[in-house]
């Protein structure tokens, strides 16, 4: 389980610039990217994937952080201009567990 960034114009996290406005709908992915990179406003985003990504091409937001997963289901994994490794951006508790009885 990894999240991944979608930007505008293909940049990563660190190139974004200073007071870039990054969509998510998750306080967990606000506070880690704030811890990241202190200048960027992370702002709620609301709306399904497609919704978000129109947002971000519309010039709404620079970027928005998404579940990498859910790109790949919707074929559109290609948009992804970051992941995230899990030691930067922790996965929610117990994502991706699997348990066997």
């Amino acid at each position: 389980p990894r999240d991944a960034l979608v930007s505008r114009d293909g940049k990563t996290l660190s190139e974004l610039p200073p007071s870039a406005r990054v969509g998510t709908g998750s306080r967990r992915r606000a506070a880690q990217l704030r811890a990241l990179r202190a200048d960027i406003e992370t702002a709620d985003i609301r709306g399904n994937v497609d919704t978000r990504i129109r947002k971000v091409d519309d010039g709404e937001y620079d970027a928005v952080v998404l579940a990498k997963a859910g790109l790949e289901r919707l074929g559109l994994a290609e948009r992804a201009t970051q992941v995230f490794e899990p030691d930067a951006l922790i996965p929610a508790v117990g994502q991706g567990a699997l348990v066997l009885q």
